[in-house]
C-alpha cells in the first residue's frame, strides 16, 4: 500500500465555506468489459475506515484513501422526528458502477441499510451456504463451490465477500464469529455474524413477504439499534468467465458438463481439461436482504414497506412519530425507477434518459424548482480497461487513459472529477498463487489491484474562485511473504516519518482492514 497526498489544493477553507453559503443564496457509457476471475479479484479489498472527505461536502463525493476510489452520497429528504433513526431519502454511486439491472435510480442506488453479496444466479435460493443450505446466517460463509459448463468455479472465483451497508458508515464485511469471540449483546441468543465495527447478527427464521426460502438477519448495532434484514431481492451481475477445466482453487468435485453440480465431499480436484482458449461463464445475481423494521433501543421505530407486484420497490418509509414519506415510480418500461418522493405537503422529482444498458438519472427536481444535473458523470461510471493481464508475480497493464465527468448542484456550483487507472500494491502478501487451465495466472490474496482512482478535482459556481485539489498514489510498494533482499516491507506513517511494517492479512481473513497507516500530506 501507498501513501495518498493531496498535491496541490488552491482556495482557503473559508473561500470555500463562504462562497458555497453565497452560492446557496444567489442561487455514453463504454462497451461492457468481459469479467474474469482475475478482474473480480480487486473487489475483495475494501477499506471502510480509509474514506475521507476534501473540500466542500456539498457534492456529497467522498475518496477512499486505500485505493482512491471515489463514491457519492447525495440526501435529498431527511425529515426530523423523535429519534436518531433516518426517515430519508438518499441516492449512492460509485465510480465503476458498470451494472446490467438498473436500481431505483438508474445507475444511483437507493441509499438504505442493506446486505447484500454477489452470488451464483442458477441456484433458485440464491444466498446460499457452502453446503448449498439456506441457513445462510447458522451456517454463514461462503456459497458452494460448483461445476457448470465444464468448468470448475471455487467460491473465490465468483463471490468476493457478503457486506452490509448503511447510509453514512460506508460498507462493512460479514464476518463469521470466531470461537474466540465472546463479546456479543445480552439476552442469550447466539450471534454468529460480526463485523470488524462491533455489528452482532442473530438469526432470523424466515424472511419476509415471500421474497425467498431461509433465514434473516437481525443487525444490532454498536448502539443498540435492532435492523430486521428480511426482505431479500436480486439484480442482474456480470457474469464471470473461467477456462473449461476451471480455476486451480481446490475444489471437491467432479467435471461434468451443462448444469451446475454439488462436489461430493472429499473427493480430489479434477484434472485441467486440455481445451486451452476456451471458456465458461457461470451467471450471477447481486442479492440484497433489505429491512422492513428498525427499533432504537428506546422503543421508535422506522417501517420499511415494499410493492408486492415489484418487491425491490420501496412504497414507504414511516416512522412510529407520524412521518411518512411516499415513492411513485416510472412508465410501464421502467417500473424500477423512483420518479418522485413526497412527504404528503412537498415533492421531489426524478428524469432520466437513455444510457447504454441502464436508464440513467439525469435531474433531480427540489420543491423549490433548484435541481440537480448529474448527466455528466457518466463517463466516471466505467470499469478499469485491462489491456493484459497479469501474473502471481507481474502486474497487470491496464488502460493508461483518464475519465473526466462533472455534476451541477442546485446552488449552481459545479464540481469536475478526473479519474485515472492505477495500481496499487500491496506488502508482505502470501504467496498463494492461482493457475487455471488456460494459463492464466493470480493472487488469491492479491499482491496488486486496480482501480481508476480519483487523481484531480475542481470547484467553481457563483461567487467561488476556482478550487482545485490533486491525488498522487506513489511507487506501488508490492511484495509477497517469500521476497528476499529489496524488498517492499514499508511505508509513511501519519506523521510521514516513515518505518511502519506492513503486513498483509492471512488468507481468508477480511481484506478490508488497513493494517498500516497512511500518510496525509498537504493543508
Amino acid at each position: 500500500m501507498r501513501s495518498i497526498g493531496i498535491g496541490t489544493k488552491t482556495g482557503s477553507w473559508g473561500e470555500i465555506r463562504a462562497g458555497a453559503l453565497l452560492a446557496l443564496f444567489l442561487a455514453g457509457m463504454p462497451a461492457q468489459a468481459q469479467h474474469s476471475v482475475f478482474s473480480e479479484l480487486d473487489k475483495s479489498i475494501k477499506a471502510p475506515a480509509a474514506v475521507a472527505k476534501y473540500g466542500p461536502d456539498l457534492f456529497g463525493d467522498k475518496i477512499n484513501l486505500y485505493n482512491g476510489g471515489l463514491s457519492f452520497t447525495q440526501t435529498d429528504v431527511s425529515l426530523p422526528g423523535n429519534s436518531r433513526i433516518p426517515v430519508s431519502v438518499g441516492r449512492y454511486i460509485s465510480a465503476g458502477s458498470d451494472l446490467l439491472d438498473g436500481r431505483a435510480f438508474g445507475y444511483w442506488d437507493l441509499d438504505i441499510p442493506s446486505l447484500y453479496g454477489v452470488f451464483a444466479a442458477n441456484i433458485t435460493a440464491g444466498w446460499v451456504t457452502v453446503n448449498g443450505g439456506t441457513d445462510r446466517c447458522t451456517s454463514f460463509g461462503p456459497p458452494k463451490a460448483m461445476v457448470y459448463q465444464g468448468a470448475n468455479f471455487s467460491a473465490e472465483d465468483y463471490w468476493q465477500g457478503s457486506f452490509l451497508h448503511i447510509p453514512g458508515a460506508g460498507d462493512q464485511r460479514l464476518l463469521r464469529r470466531s470461537s474466540g469471540n465472546t463479546k456479543m449483546p445480552a439476552g442469550g441468543a447466539n450471534y454468529p455474524v460480526v463485523t470488524s465495527q462491533q455489528w452482532n447478527f442473530s438469526c432470523l427464521p424466515s424472511l419476509a413477504n415471500g421474497t425467498g426460502s431461509g433465514e434473516g438477519f437481525l443487525g444490532i448495532s454498536p448502539d443498540g439499534t435492532k435492523y430486521r434484514f428480511d426482505h431479500m431481492v436480486s439484480y442482474q451481475e456480470h457474469n464471470v468467465a473461467s477456462a473449461l477445466g476451471g480455476s486451480s482453487a481446490l475444489l471437491a468435485a467432479s467435471a461434468t458438463s451443462g448444469a451446475a453440480s454439488d462436489p461430493k465431499p472429499g473427493t480430489p480436484a479434477p484434472p485441467a481439461v486440455p481445451n486451452a482458449g476456451a471458456e465458461a461463464e457461470l451467471t450471477r445475481k447481486h442479492f440484497k436482504i433489505l429491512p422492513t423494521l428498525i427499533t432504537d433501543r428506546y422503543g421508535n421505530t422506522v417501517t420499511y414497506t415494499y410493492s408486492a407486484a415489484r418487491p425491490g420497490n420501496v412504497s414507504s418509509i414511516s416512522s412510529s412519530d407520524g412521518l411518512t414519506l411516499t415513492f411513485t415510480y416510472g412508465e410501464a418500461s421502467y417500473p424500477h425507477l423512483i420518479t418522485a418522493v413526497s412527504d404528503g405537503t412537498r415533492t421531489w422529482t426524478y428524469s432520466y434518459y437513455s444510457n447504454g444498458v441502464v436508464r440513467s438519472l439525469d435531474k433531480v427536481t427540489l420543491p423549490d424548482g433548484s435541481q440537480w444535473q448529474l448527466a455528466g458523470i457518466a463517463p466516471l461510471l466505467a470499469g478499469v480497461q485491462y489491456l493484459a493481464t497479469g501474473s502471481c508475480t507481474a502486474p497487470a497493464v491496464v488502460s493508461t487513459g483518464s475519465l473526466a465527468g462533472s455534476m451541477t448542484h442546485p446552488s449552481g456550483a459545479q464540481a469536475t472529477f478526473t479519474l485515472t487507472p492505477t495500481t496499487h500494491g500491496r506488502a508482505l502478501v502470501q504467496q498463494d498463487c492461482r493457475t487455471n487451465a488456460d494459463g492464466m495466472q493470480w493472487q488469491r490474496v492479491p499482491q496488486y489491484f486496480y482501480t481508476n482512482a480519483l487523481t484531480t478535482k475542481s470547484l467553481s459556481g457563483p461567487g467561488l474562485s476556482t478550487l482545485s485539489w490533486s491525488y498522487d498514489y506513489g511507487p506501488v510498494n508490492a511484495s509477497l511473504s517469500n521476497c528476499t533482499g529489496n524488498c517492499e516491507t514499508t511505508r509513511p506513517t501519519a506523521d510521514g516519518t516513515g518505518g511502519a511494517p506492513c503486513a498483509a492479512p492471512a488468507p481468508g481473513t477480511n481484506l478490508g482492514c488497513r493494517v498500516c497507516p497512511i500518510r496525509n500530506s498537504g493543508a
